[in-house]
C-alpha cells in the first residue's frame, strides 16, 4: 500500500515535515511506504547523498539550495501537479528523481548550480550528452528513454512558478522544438528500415487469403503427403525425389486458388 497524501504534510520545505511514516523532509534518505510484493528497498527510497562529478556529494552544504529546489519540485508533483495532471505516486516520484539526478550530475559537471541557469542552450547540451550516454550493454540510450528525460524537463518548466529557483522562460523554445517529436529524435538512425506500403499490403493480403480456403487445402495436402510417405516406406518401394519433397508443389495452391495442386505428385492431388 502506498502512503496516502493525507498522512503527510502538504506544505513543502518545513523542517521536520514527514514525507512518509518514517522519513522527514531534511533526511538524507526518503523511504516511502511502498509495500508492493517484490519491491526492493532501493525501489522505495530516494537518497540525496549521491556523488557528483566534482568529487562532492549532493548532500553537502554547498548544494543545499539546489537540493532544496529539487525536493520542492518533486514534492510539488506529489501534492500540486501541473493543471490537468494526476498527483504522482511515490513509485513514480522515485522514477522522476532518477532522471533529475542525472540532470543534476550533468549540471555539476558544467558548473551550473541553479536551475535558473538551465536555459534552452543548456537543455540542448544536456540532450546531446544524453545521446552520447551509454545505456545497457554499452549501447546508446533508446529514444524512449531520452523522451522520458524530455518529459521531466517539461515538468520542470510547468512547475517553475512554484519554485524560487525556476528554469528560464526561454526553455519553452527548446521544448517546442523537441517535445512534439520526442519519440522521433533519431528516427532516421533506425537500423531496420520501414516496410514499404506496397510490400506491407501484399504481405497482409497474403496472410488474409491464407486464413480462408487455401489454408485448409495446404493442411489437407500436408496430411496426404505424410500418409503417402508412410505407405511408400511400409511397401519398401523407392521414393522418387520429386515425391519425397511434396512441399514444393504446395506453393502452387496459393497462386491457383483451385482445388488441384498442379505441381504435387499424382497420388497427392486434391480431387
Amino acid at each position: 500500500m502506498m502512503t496516502s497524501v493525507a498522512t503527510v504534510s502538504l506544505v513543502p520545505g518545513k523542517s521536520g515535515m514527514m514525507v512518509s511514516s518514517t522519513s522527514q523532509w531534511d533526511d538524507d534518505i526518503w523511504r516511502f511506504d511502498i509495500s508492493t510484493p517484490g519491491v526492493t528497498d532501493c525501489a522505495r527510497t530516494i537518497s540525496w547523498s549521491f556523488d557528483l562529478p566534482d568529487g562532492t556529494r549532493f548532500s553537502d552544504p554547498a548544494w543545499a539550495a539546489l537540493r532544496e529546489t529539487v525536493k520542492r519540485f518533486l514534492w510539488s508533483l506529489r501534492i500540486d501537479p501541473p493543471a490537468g495532471k494526476r498527483r504522482l505516486a511515490p513509485g513514480s516520484l522515485i522514477s522522476v528523481f532518477t532522471q533529475v539526478r542525472v540532470l543534476v550530475c550533468w549540471m555539476a559537471g558544467e558548473g551550473l548550480t541553479r536551475f535558473a541557469k538551465f536555459d534552452a542552450n543548456a537543455a540542448a547540451g544536456f540532450l546531446d550528452a544524453l545521446k552520447a550516454r551509454p545505456g545497457r550493454r554499452d549501447q546508446k540510450l533508446s529514444v524512449g528513454t531520452r523522451a522520458g528525460y524530455l518529459v521531466t524537463i517539461g515538468r520542470l518548466y510547468a512547475q517553475r512558478e512554484k519554485l524560487e529557483d525556476r528554469v528560464p522562460d526561454d526553455l519553452v523554445h527548446f521544448l517546442d522544438e523537441h517535445r512534439p517529436r520526442n519519440r522521433r529524435i533519431d528516427r532516421a538512425q533506425r537500423v531496420l528500415p520501414y516496410t514499404p506500403d506496397a510490400v506491407a499490403t501484399a504481405l497482409i493480403g497474403g496472410a488474409l487469403r491464407l486464413i480462408g480456403k487455401p489454408a485448409e487445402e495446404v493442411l489437407a495436402l500436408r496430411d496426404l503427403a505424410a500418409k503417402a510417405y508412410r505407405e511408400r516406406r511400409l511397401s519398401a518401394r523407392p521414393i522418387p525425389a520429386r515425391e519425397a519433397a511434396p512441399s514444393v508443389g504446395l506453393v502452387r495452391v496459393l497462386h491457383t486458388g483451385g482445388r488441384e495442386c498442379a505441381l504435387a505428385p499424382a497420388d497427392l492431388r486434391v480431387q
